[in-house]
């Protein structure tokens, strides 16, 4: 916009920068309630992390989440360390197995979140606080996405109708 005065354009890109914020947050909020609604669905309501291997702050800044850090060998792949200590809500420890099945079934399952993960090749625990991802191809913006591949145990993702028929009554 031309006819703007510099401190104005420094304005109007502020407002412009918050309403991005703000949206992307409401997009969070409504994925989160969105992934609650299809656990139920499927029987898996009690065993959801609901957590990504980072997330955002409310400043849109990257922040750790299951993984404590990362790292990258190369400009492909992706090393990431999780917290020792998760566990599920069934007490079930949080294990890389865990992480590696839960992004590998999204991506091939066709789960709401499969286009954020479109670029991954392959993810595979390397021990069981460690999980390597890597992509088809050098892709800088992988960690943003990585906030929506929300972990299940991996024994629910293999077979969540043998998990669901356990579960059932009678």
């Amino acid at each position: 916009l031309a006819f703007l005065t510099p401190p104005q354009r420094l304005f109007y890109g502020q407002v412009q920068g918050r309403t991005y914020a703000n949206m992307f947050g409401m997009i969070e909020r409504y994925i989160g309630v969105k992934m609650l609604e299809v656990s139920r669905e499927h029987g898996l309501g009690d065993q959801v992390a609901l957590e990504g291997l980072v997330r955002f702050d409310s400043q849109l800044r990257l922040q750790p989440a299951l993984a404590e850090r990362w790292e990258n060998p190369d400009d492909r792949t992706y090393v990431f360390h999780l917290r020792p200590g998760l566990r599920f809500s069934d007490g079930r420890p949080l294990r890389a197995a865990d992480v590696a099945a839960s992004i590998m079934a999204a991506k091939q399952r066709g789960w709401a979140v499969r286009d954020y993960l479109r670029a991954v090749e392959s993810a595979r625990a390397l021990d069981e606080l460690r999980v390597e991802v890597r992509t088809l191809f050098p892709y800088q913006i992988l960690l943003t996405k990585l906030q929506w591949a929300f972990v299940l145990p991996a024994e629910a993702v293999a077979e969540p109708w043998r998990q669901l028929r356990a579960a059932w009554p009678g």
